[in-house]
This record gives structure tokens, C-alpha cells and sequence, in this order.
């Protein structure tokens, strides 16, 4: 069993870029990864994002605050907001971040394995994923 004993990160919260994001994005490690499973706090600013990334044992998202949208390989768009749940399956290719309208927190878990970052998210991609989004049924779930 592994715990991080409060309930609360190491309270290290780092701005997060690079090779891995676009914006700006705040990262922190509630449950530091081992053998390939940890937890993290991410909170992205409005209209930053993931780069394309998959994670050999998958991942699960948890929305804390804020809106915004996972986008998978094959276009497939879900909204993620507050008490939302996305999984991603092992192996899928995908992005998660911020609508342009919103900040936007998640709870990051890594099921296992491996994390293959990919090339960083177009802006026509991006676009076109919220085009996608927007024209879900829910209106809450707009940009």
C-alpha cells in the first residue's frame, strides 16, 4: 500500500511546459508515481493543453474545477468539468485541457506504466475539437 500520509500533495506545485504542454499549467504530485501508478493535480489556464501522449496501463481523469475537453486520436471529444470521470484506455492517444473560456483542474491518475508523450496539439486541432464539443447536446458543456 502506498499513501501520502495527509491527504495532501508534497505542496510543490511546479509550472509545467516544455516538451509536454502548451500554456500554462500547474502540476502537482499528490502520490509521487511507482511502478508506473501516481497522482497528480493538474491545473491548466484558459485554452492550455496536453501534448499528444498515451499511457501503457491507461489513465484515469477526474475533474475538480473549471471546464474542459480529453480529445482522443480519432476525434472523439469529452467535456470535463467538476465530478467528471474520463477514462483513458491503455495505449489511446489523446489530449486533455482547458476550454479558452475557462481554467480548468483535474485529478490525473496513472494506471500503470509507461507515459509516451507525442507531438504537441495543433491549433487547427484544437479548434476543431472545440467545434466538436460544441456541438454536443448538453449546452453546459460549450465553450
Amino acid at each position: 500500500m502506498r499513501s501520502n500520509g495527509n491527504g495532501r500533495g508534497d505542496d510543490v506545485v511546479e509550472n509545467r511546459g516544455g516538451s509536454t504542454f502548451t500554456g500554462v499549467v500547474w502540476g502537482e504530485v499528490l502520490l509521487p508515481h511507482a511502478d508506473g501508478t501516481g497522482v497528480n493535480r493538474v491545473t491548466f489556464s484558459p485554452g492550455a493543453r496536453t501534448f499528444w501522449h498515451r499511457h501503457t496501463g491507461g489513465q484515469m481523469l477526474l475533474g475538480v474545477a473549471g471546464r474542459g475537453l480529453v480529445v482522443t486520436r480519432d476525434g472523439s471529444v469529452a467535456p470535463i468539468s467538476e465530478g467528471a470521470v474520463v477514462h483513458g484506455e491503455a495505449g489511446e492517444e489523446h489530449w486533455h485541457g482547458a476550454v479558452p473560456s475557462s481554467f480548468m483542474t483535474h485529478l490525473s491518475t496513472v494506471l500503470g506504466g509507461a507515459t509516451e508523450w507525442l507531438g504537441e496539439v495543433s491549433e487547427a486541432d484544437y479548434a476543431a475539437a472545440l467545434e466538436r464539443l460544441r456541438e454536443l447536446p448538453d449546452p453546459s458543456r460549450r465553450t
